[in-house]
């Protein structure tokens, strides 16, 4: 049949424990970056008293008032003023 020593055996266990934890390592990066992404494509940054917020709704309104200030702040893929 198929024969293999102790040591390659706990050789064998120590490389797919190695690959394991790299794979584990790899996907909590990839899932770390997709939730910083959500993030930073939900928030808003008030351009009048800098207080940062969570925008309302699902991007239905270009114009989104920030909770502190109540300053209306453009929201889309385009928010330069000018």
């Amino acid at each position: 049949m198929f024969e293999i020593e102790l040591s390659q055996f706990f050789s064998l266990v120590l490389i797919v424990a190695m690959v394991s934890a790299g794979i584990l390592m790899l996907a909590g990066s990839i899932r770390e970056r997709r939730c910083e992404r959500e993030l930073e494509q939900n928030s808003l940054h008030c351009r009048v008293c800098g207080h940062s917020y969570r925008r309302d709704g699902a991007g239905s309104s270009d114009l989104q008032k920030c909770p502190e200030c109540a300053s209306s702040n453009l929201t889309g893929p385009d928010r330069r003023l000018g």
